[in-house]
């Protein structure tokens, strides 16, 4: 895990640290608990708004520009009557994502990459209780993501390739509708579904100068199980 994630990662603790704090005094005889949620995140996964960088020149045909992605995620929170606030953790894998450059209608250059994430993430959701044992919630969240990023590049002319490992940081932003379901005592299961926005990928640049930059969006469905301390 690189730096700076470790550096956003510690102030994401020392900000729900310092909410929790102001929180738990003044409430300390309300409905309050801790819990711990693990989840499988399966996505389908989209680069959009296609830019390439001279050398790479001409316009992108593309081979492939969505995937289906899975992870898996781990996140600590605290819920205090119908708020809950968290921190989460994401590892994703992974996007295949790649396409021929095209210049006067023919190929020129052969781009292909494949891409893994982790993000870390500060979410809020609101639970809209009742008297079922499902609890729908919406919510959303903010936060860091490292991209990294095995790349091809091939010249279609000389029939040689090269290859590139890059990694680039990104803010992350996410969307959030579920619904969990008690199974009794402390444990629930969750499902749900959320619009996430991973921010840039930047393929490059090669020694040349050449890369390809590309928006990484992604619709996810999660399922996983609640713990409540």
């Amino acid at each position: 895990m690189s730096q700076k994630i470790i550096k956003y990662f510690t102030k994401i603790k020392w900000i729900i640290g310092f909410l929790l704090l102001s929180i738990i005094p003044v409430h300390a005889e309300d409905d309050y608990q801790f819990y711990f949620s693990s989840a499988f995140n399966i996505g389908l996964s989209d680069v959009e708004d296609i830019k390439n960088t001279a050398p790479i020149n001409g316009n992108i045909r593309t081979v492939k520009d969505d995937d289906v992605t899975g992870g898996f995620s781990g996140a600590v929170g605290y819920k205090w009557q119908q708020f809950r606030l968290e921190a989460e953790y994401l590892w994703r894998y992974r996007l295949d994502f790649g396409g021929h450059f095209e210049v006067d209608r023919t190929d020129s250059t052969n781009f292909g990459t494949n891409v893994q994430t982790q993000s870390i993430m500060l979410n809020a959701f609101w639970d809209f209780e009742n008297q079922t044992k499902f609890t729908p919630y919406i919510g959303g969240g903010v936060g860091w993501t490292e991209h990294d990023a095995e790349i091809t590049r091939g010249n279609l002319v000389t029939n040689t390739s090269t290859r590139l490992d890059t990694t680039n940081d990104n803010i992350v932003w996410a969307l959030t509708i579920g619904t969990t379901y008690s199974l009794g005592n402390n444990w629930s299961a969750v499902i749900s579904y959320s619009y996430v926005d991973l921010g840039d990928l930047e393929l490059g640049p090669f020694t040349d100068g050449g890369k390809v930059d590309a928006e990484y969006i992604s619709q996810d469905v999660a399922l996983g199980l609640v713990y409540h301390f």
